[in-house]
Formats: C-alpha cells, sequence, structure tokens
C-alpha cells in the first residue's frame, strides 16, 4: 500500500492507511478492515499507565467505618481511575494498582487506624495510629477490575485530620 494516497489536506501522516482527502493533521497507522493488533515500543502490553492523585483541606472527623474524604478536584493522567465523589475512588480498567496515602492527624487522635477497601473489603496492611499528632502513611499493590471501588476506611475509633492539606492518595495503574 502506498504511504500516501490521499491527495487533499495537510500536514497528515499515512502508514499502511490510504488516509481520508480532506482530512488535515492526522495520524493514520494501519486499516482496520486489514491490521488486528499493534506492538509498539514503549508502550507496555496492559496499556499506557495512568495515575490519580488527590488530597483533602480543612479539619475533619471520620468516625468509625467512615470514609476519608478527599475534597479537591484530582489531577488525574489516562482514564483507567477516576473520582466517583469524595470518599470513593473508580477503577476503569483492570490491571495492577499501586495505593499509597498519608493522613496527618491531630493531637485529638489516637488508636484510630485506616485500611484500603475495594469493593467494601480491606485488602493489604492496616496503619494504625499509636502516637497522637503523628501521620498514617501506608501502600498496597493490589489486582483490580473495572468497575471496581476504592477507599480508604477507619477502623478502632474516629480519626480526627489535622487543620490544611492533611489527607493525601496516589492510585497507579502499573500493570
Amino acid at each position: 500500500m502506498p504511504a500516501r494516497e490521499a491527495t487533499t489536506g495537510n500536514n497528515d501522516i499515512y502508514i499502511g492507511n490510504i488516509g481520508v482527502a480532506g482530512q488535515s493533521n492526522t495520524i493514520r497507522i494501519g486499516d482496520p478492515a486489514i491490521h488486528h493488533t499493534a506492538f509498539i515500543a514503549g508502550i507496555p502490553a496492559g496499556g499506557l499507565a495512568a495515575i490519580l492523585f488527590d488530597y483533602n483541606s480543612g479539619t475533619i472527623v471520620v468516625g468509625v467505618g467512615g470514609a476519608v474524604p478527599f475534597n479537591q478536584a484530582p489531577l488525574i493522567v489516562g482514564t483507567a481511575i477516576s473520582k466517583t465523589n469524595d470518599t470513593t475512588f473508580t477503577v476503569n480498567a483492570d490491571g495492577v494498582y499501586w495505593v499509597s496515602y498519608t493522613l496527618r492527624t491531630a493531637l485529638l487522635s489516637l488508636l484510630g487506624s485506616v485500611r484500603v477497601q475495594v469493593n467494601g473489603v480491606g485488602v493489604g496492611p492496616t496503619a494504625s495510629l499509636v502516637i497522637a499528632g503523628v501521620p498514617l502513611s501506608d501502600q498496597v499493590t493490589i489486582p483490580a477490575n473495572a468497575g471496581d471501588t476504592l477507599q480508604l476506611v477507619v477502623s478502632g475509633v474516629a480519626l480526627t485530620l489535622a487543620a490544611g492539606d492533611n489527607a493525601t492518595i496516589n492510585i497507579d495503574k502499573i500493570q
């Protein structure tokens, strides 16, 4: 197949595709009627990575069994992870995800703990607060399916999060 057959349009690149007349600023690789699989160096077999970062700002008490809120607009790269509401994140693509978090507690908190939950079930380690006023941090790597939901849920006793930016979460699709 010729490298280019369309005769009108500007700034187009066609590889194994006849193109579309009049189309501009487009790259077309392959013909979907002929080519069904593509291998491109640097793109993992599971797809491109995705990340979500979010945080909470303002003093808040999270009761036992409550999910930690993240009240800011998240930074999202890719489409594999989305924010459903202030306490819940949704996985939009099957894969392996790395979840890390830090909660900055107030001096009032003691003996509270937090754990990542997937679809309401705890996964990975539980981070427990044994000294009031210190941060709780942990991480877990989990397989997840499209449609799964993720939350950080408090157990033990209620946690009071410190003033200012007090909770962060990173959810990364790593495979």
